[in-house]
C-alpha cells in the first residue's frame, strides 16, 4: 500500500500568522479610538473649565463703573490665572458701542493651547442722576 501524504485537518502557520496580523490591526484600530475619544474628552474639559474662568471674568466687568468702564474702554488687557488655572490665559477687551451712549461692549477670551473660549456682553451704565 502506498502512503497517501494529503493535508491533514488544521491550520497551517500562514494561517495563524494572518489571524494574528488581523487581529493586531482590530486592537490598533480599537486603541486608536480609544485614545481619541479620551484627548476628546481632555480639551472639552478644557473648553468647560475655559468657559467658566471667562464667565468669572464678564461678572467682574460687570460690577465696574461708569468711570471705569470709560477708562478701560479702547485698551486690552491680558494676564493669566492664579494656581490651579496658570494653564489658562485671559484677555479682556471693553469698547464703546458706536451711537450709543453709556453703553460698552465687552469682550473677554480664555485660552488654555489650542482652546479659546470667548464671550461678548453689553454694558449699560447710564449717568448717575443726583436729586435734590
Amino acid at each position: 500500500m502506498a502512503a497517501s501524504f494529503g493535508r491533514r485537518g488544521g491550520f497551517s502557520l500562514v494561517d495563524a500568522l494572518v489571524t494574528l496580523v488581523v487581529i493586531g490591526l482590530v486592537a490598533l484600530s480599537a486603541l486608536s479610538a480609544l485614545g481619541a475619544g479620551l484627548d476628546g474628552a481632555h480639551r472639552a474639559g478644557w473648553k468647560e473649565q475655559a468657559t467658566a474662568l471667562a464667565e468669572r471674568r464678564l461678572v467682574d466687568l460687570e460690577l465696574l463703573s461708569r468711570a471705569e468702564l470709560a477708562a478701560a474702554s479702547g485698551h486690552v488687557e491680558v494676564g493669566r490665572f492664579p494656581e490651579p488655572y496658570g494653564a489658562y490665559t485671559w484677555s479682556v477687551a471693553v469698547q464703546a458701542v458706536p451711537d450709543e451712549m453709556d453703553l460698552w461692549e465687552a469682550t473677554v477670551t480664555v485660552e488654555r493651547g489650542r482652546t479659546a473660549v470667548t464671550l461678548r456682553t453689553r454694558l449699560y451704565r447710564p449717568p448717575l442722576e443726583v436729586s435734590s
